[in-house]
């Protein structure tokens, strides 16, 4: 509701039906988002509902039917004329759904293209303390100390955790006023600059609140926020969402401080085996402070059409001459 509005959207729903006559079961659900375009070639083409702020495409498929579902919704796709490619967004390699829509492509023989990319991971192993000594250098841990100090010089520090209910509004309140204050607001991207973005990000933190799946860490200077990170938990993981802090004290790096916090946190928590930063691999404080990483993958899987198998065969090379161009 928050961002389909405007968008041509196709709802793929995938049922069994028991040869006992029982009720059919829904064993999938895959939004799929019609495009004219793909990458500046004028083709109709499907590709997995990806909306702002969604760092993941993995359509939600009933455990014991994947395999039929993908098969079918393959089937599907071959048969239907209308679109030429069919575009597999943001999806980690190592995933039972990667696995068998690779099978599935194995079989039909059929013509696509890949473009693997990573994205930095932290896994729990020993203790914070460990971690961080094996994972960080020792004039990275350095800097740190002096600018938890430098910090320290302006007023007292302190951390905070949202763990009460009645702090839940003004917490996303604080947030939301911090990010645009910033570079984000500046450039017109923070979320309280669209009434879309902030209902979406006020929503769905209310309802991660309220099925303990939310956490959230801030730094404080003297009783002013200096920086908020928001993520979300999930079984035995965790998933970085957003992050931001008050520029006037860049020179003393709260952002990555409170990043250092979280990871501690993390640590504290015996259920969270991980947690995936959802960022570039390129992100330099991820990048530094997270050290595992994240296969993933975007799949363009074209129809039979000769156009379509055309334009996954150059296409990878396209690519590499604008990227080229653009040193």
């Amino acid at each position: 509701a928050n961002f389909g509005e405007n968008t041509p959207l196709l709802f793929v729903l995938l049922f069994f039906e028991p040869e006992d006559g029982d009720k059919p079961l829904l064993c999938g659900f895959i939004p799929l988002e019609e495009k004219q375009v793909y990458r500046g070639f004028p083709m109709f083409c499907l590709a997995l509902w990806h909306y702002p702020h969604c760092f993941l495409s993995t359509p939600l498929l009933h455990s014991e039917f994947i395999a039929q579902a993908i098969t079918t919704l393959m089937d599907w796709f071959s048969r239907n004329q209308k679109y030429k490619l069919l575009e597999f967004k943001q999806i980690p390699v190592k995933s039972l759904f990667y696995e068998t829509v690779k099978e599935q492509l194995r079989i039909n023989n059929s013509k696509y293209m890949s473009q693997d990319y990573q994205r930095p991971m932290l896994y729990c192993e020993d203790d914070f303390a460990t971690y961080m000594s094996q994972q960080t250098s020792s004039k990275f841990r350095k800097k740190m100390r002096r600018n938890f100090k430098k910090l320290s010089t302006n007023g007292a520090v302190q951390y905070r955790r949202l763990t009460a209910y009645e702090d839940l509004e003004q917490w996303m309140d604080d947030f939301l006023e911090l990010e645009v204050a910033g570079w984000k607001g500046r450039s017109g991207t923070a979320m309280a600059q669209n009434p879309r973005d902030k209902e979406f990000f006020k929503s769905i933190t209310r309802e991660a609140f309220a099925n303990n799946s939310l956490s959230s860490n801030s730094l404080w200077l003297d009783g002013r926020l200096v920086a908020m990170e928001i993520s979300f938990l999930s079984a035995e993981g965790s998933f970085a969402f957003k992050g931001t802090y008050n520029e006037d004290y860049r020179n003393c790096s709260p952002g990555v401080l409170l990043d250092i916090e979280m990871i501690r946190q993390i640590y504290k928590n015996p259920k969270i085996r991980w947690m995936d930063s959802c960022a570039n691999a390129s992100s330099e404080t991820f990048g530094r402070l997270f050290s595992s990483r994240k296969a993933m993958c975007n799949l363009t899987v074209a129809n039979s059409n000769l156009t379509s198998h055309a334009v996954v065969r150059v296409l990878p090379t396209l690519m590499r001459m604008k990227q080229a161009l653009a040193r």
